[in-house]
């Protein structure tokens, strides 16, 4: 659906066209549009294909908008269909200026998109012309795109598009900044950049697990950002009761953040930025639900919004801007450099602004403070139990304890990763409505190193060795130096070996070897007739022997 014509938001020629395709039966496009009719709010609708054309002229799949530079706003209406109802085969286009409510403007003649053969068209969206920046309409077939150009539909070559070819070609697209971006199979969002196709999306070099998999299925720009819905875990196109959707926010090419998830069974597929100006004056009426933009979404059969800061404003020093009270923060199992261990959790630190350090938790005394209760290796836990302290109250920033360490016997709060409930109370009518946030949280820990076990046997190294069967060693193991160059060896590469041993419980442990440390034993001299003596030398070493598994 498009909406064009007046100047909103009064103007009673702000028309919304509704299209709704042609098969199995024709269907006509709907008009729609809300105006102040002598101080009474009007809501009006209608159909287009009432005794002014017949079916074939007044239906369509899909509708797009265009600022032609010489004509003004221009409407396409384009259709994809086999010649029923309307003998034009392939896809098909057709262009009017915008009407009025009472006055509707005829069509002008079919305008072939591509081939005339049966075609799949999947979605509209107003671009610019390339070669001279006019705003021209641009169409996303399965593996291919259309722009017209000069007055006749032309293909935009991009063979690669053929590799993907699916009905997610376009299905969701944006025009941001100032590039073309569109949807493809297998979660794929694509840059259009100087006739290439950049991977930009939420699945570029990640291995995501299955989960975290899914078409992306709707885009919208907004200044500074973009915001994608995506359907994740999707088996066979099908949707059902154990998938589910969400919003991301992109603002780069490797920065896409989570901003919402949607219920399970709850089908994310359509998405709408409301761009509400700042200085625009709204009813004390309405002030309760803020004076932000807002991005509207359809979550299953619910019609639901997302507070955004207005364009320029910092939501954090926005009065208007609904900030949540309560939140879930779950540290990373792998973050700083500490990976899947045991962790011992000592502290938490929170960076906030405008907390009113008084000397106590609500009324009469505090008038902004946070409650945080943890807990380790839980994820939504019947409960968080508050930390050492109970509360934050100073800005910009505080630490807590997140243990008693005044007793003895110390329990300390130990695991893998950590769940944080962070409550942000405020009494407004004691702050003067000066705005309140957490900005970040830090946590101090300490790592648990993994414990094995360790052996340390000793050895003899000689020059002019003999082997197990008596023999003399070859020329690479003959002296005492080559023997302890190999056993570094083994230990710099960390070579596994099956340690053999009398004690049956040692025997059969898979090992490595740490670097030896050797001292020398004696060195003894040849006959003293020679001429030439020749030294040999024996060292005693030790080598540390480290177990990998027990078994």
């Amino acid at each position: 659906m498009i909406g064009v014509g007046g100047t909103p938001p009064n103007d009673e020629e702000v028309i919304l066209y509704i299209p709704q395709g042609h098969r199995p039966t024709p269907r006509p496009i709907w008009m729609y549009r809300e105006y102040n009719a002598a101080g009474v709010w009007t809501i009006q609708s209608k159909s287009i294909n009432d005794g002014t054309g017949g079916a074939g002229n007044y239906q369509t799949k899909l509708m797009v908008a265009v600022e032609d530079a010489t004509l003004g706003p221009m409407i396409y209406k384009v259709e994809d269909n086999t010649g029923e109802g309307t003998g034009s085969v392939g896809i098909v286009s057709q262009r009017r200026a915008p009407g009025t409510w009472t006055s509707q403007l005829a069509w002008e003649a079919d305008e072939q998109v591509g081939d005339a053969q049966p075609a799949s068209l999947i979605n509209t969206i107003e671009y610019v012309d390339p070669d001279t920046d006019e705003r021209i309409p641009w169409v996303f077939t399965r593996d291919k795109i259309y722009a017209r150009r000069d007055g006749e539909w032309r293909s935009i070559l991009l063979p690669a598009l053929r590799a993907f070819a699916s009905e997610q070609t376009g299905y969701a697209a944006a025009v941001h900044n100032t590039f073309l971006y569109l949807s493809l199979g297998g979660g794929l969002f694509e840059q259009l950049s100087n006739g290439s196709l950049i991977d930009v999306g939420p699945t570029k070099g990640e291995n995501l697990p299955f989960g975290r998999r899914g078409e992306v299925v709707s885009a919208e720009s907004y200044p500074g950002k973009m915001f994608l819905a995506v359907d994740h875990a999707q088996e066979d196109g099908a949707f059902g009761p154990n998938q589910w959707s969400s919003i991301l926010q992109f603002s780069g090419h490797d920065s896409i953040d989570p901003l919402y998830e949607g219920g399970w069974g709850r089908r994310i597929r359509w998405t709408f930025v409301q761009r509400i100006p700042s200085a625009q004056k709204i009813s004390s009426g309405y002030e309760e639900h803020g004076m932000v933009s807002r991005l509207w979404f359809q979550e299953g059969g619910d019609l639901m919004w997302l507070d955004l800061a207005r364009q320029g404003d910092n939501p954090l020093t926005d009065p208007y801007y609904q900030s949540a009270p309560e939140g879930l923060l779950y540290m990373s199992r792998i973050y700083a450099n500490l990976d899947d261990r045991q962790k011992v959790f000592s502290s938490l630190k929170i960076i906030s602004e405008s907390l009113d350090g008084g000397p106590g938790v609500g009324s009469p005394d505090g008038e902004a403070w946070v409650e945080v209760g943890a807990i380790a290796d839980q994820v939504n836990p019947s409960e968080y139990p508050p930390i050492v302290g109970g509360f934050f109250n100073q800005s910009p920033s505080q630490e807590r304890f997140l243990t008693d360490y005044s007793a003895d016997a110390v329990v300390p709060m130990r695991g893998r990763f950590l769940s944080l409930l962070l409550s942000l109370n405020i009494i407004p009518s004691r702050n003067g409505g000066e705005p309140v946030s957490i900005k970040a949280a830090l946590v101090e820990s300490l790592l648990g190193l993994p414990v094995k076990y360790a052996f340390s046997p000793l050895f003899l190294a000689r020059d002019d060795e003999l082997d197990l069967n008596g023999d003399p060693q070859d020329a690479p193991m003959a002296t005492a130096l080559a023997f302890v160059d190999q056993l570094e060896t083994h230990a710099d590469g960390l070579q596994m070996f099956t340690l053999h041993s009398v004690s049956p419980t040692l025997h059969g442990k898979k090992v490595i070897i740490a670097a030896p440390e050797i001292r020398p034993k004696a060195i003894a001299s040849g006959p003293a007739s020679t001429e030439e003596q020749t030294a040999k030398e024996a060292w005693i070493g030790s080598m540390n022997v480290i177990q990998v598994i027990l078994n």
